[in-house]
């Protein structure tokens, strides 16, 4: 089947609710940057230990990459990404309802974990509804979140700030997980298969083709485990992005 004839219904259904989710992901564990120095304040915190918040998330958000999409693979990116919804709405409430420096850093710490997962699960989400030849771009449009969070973030964030305060933007922003979970259940599928909404020639032309693809990339590997993090081209991808988090994580 000709792949320009094929609807593409993926596109308007897939790519703009994944988009939004991770977006809010953003906004969850950045707008915190905005209101360190109110925080910093009412909780009487140093210099450390404002550094010490803004930084620990890291450490929990290094957690469950690997593991995150490896259960999205093996289970479903759908449901895994619908409990850290859940799980990562409560940590932001819990960061603005916190009362001194040990219960922030905990609630920090959590929604790292929390939000660890949602990168790697929404790349196996997104390859199995984009053919090689179309995954750059559902990623490129995929990761239009991150300047789109800042956009949306900073002057809303700072307006709520300004009307009432930290603890109310952090409260605020922990709730809209909990909205999008109710869209991310509705229109998100974790296959063509799954989806009730697609047309028979999208799904015929989908199933066909990934299913080539993913025998191709077998065959070539020799592997489909969890073995697979450790070839060679995986770790020198991890050590050329190490250095991007090493000041968060307090490396020298």
């Amino acid at each position: 089947m000709n792949s320009a004839t094929v609807p593409n219904e993926r596109w308007l259904r897939i790519i703009p609710v994944a988009l939004l989710m991770y977006t809010i992901s953003f906004i969850n564990r950045t707008n915190i940057s905005l209101a360190l120095p109110a925080i910093s304040r009412d909780l009487q915190l140093t210099p450390s230990q404002a550094g010490q918040v803004a930084g620990i998330f890291f450490w929990g958000y290094l957690l469950l990459q690997i593991p995150g999409g490896y259960i999205a693979e093996r289970w479903s990116a759908k449901w895994l990404i619908s409990i850290m919804l859940v799980a990562w709405g409560v940590c932001a409430i819990g960061c603005g309802l916190a009362q001194n420096w040990h219960q922030l850093m905990a609630m920090r710490l959590l929604l790292g974990v929390a939000e660890g997962s949602a990168y790697p699960a929404t790349l196996v989400l997104l390859s199995h509804w984009f053919p090689r030849h179309e995954r750059a771009r559902a990623n490129a449009f995929w990761n239009l979140c991150l300047p789109l969070a800042v956009i949306v973030s900073s002057p809303l964030s700072g307006w709520i700030l300004d009307q009432w305060n930290w603890r109310v933007m952090l409260v605020a922003s922990g709730l809209v997980p909990f909205v999008w979970l109710v869209v991310w259940i509705i229109f998100i599928a974790d296959r063509p298969a799954e989806a009730k909404w697609i047309s028979p020639q999208e799904r015929e032309y989908l199933e066909a083709t990934l299913a080539v693809e993913n025998q191709a990339v077998i065959a070539a590997s020799g592997q489909s485990d969890l073995r697979g993090m450790f070839r060679p081209q995986v770790l020198v991808l991890m050590a050329i992005s190490l250095p991007m988090f090493s000041p968060v994580l307090g490396m020298k």
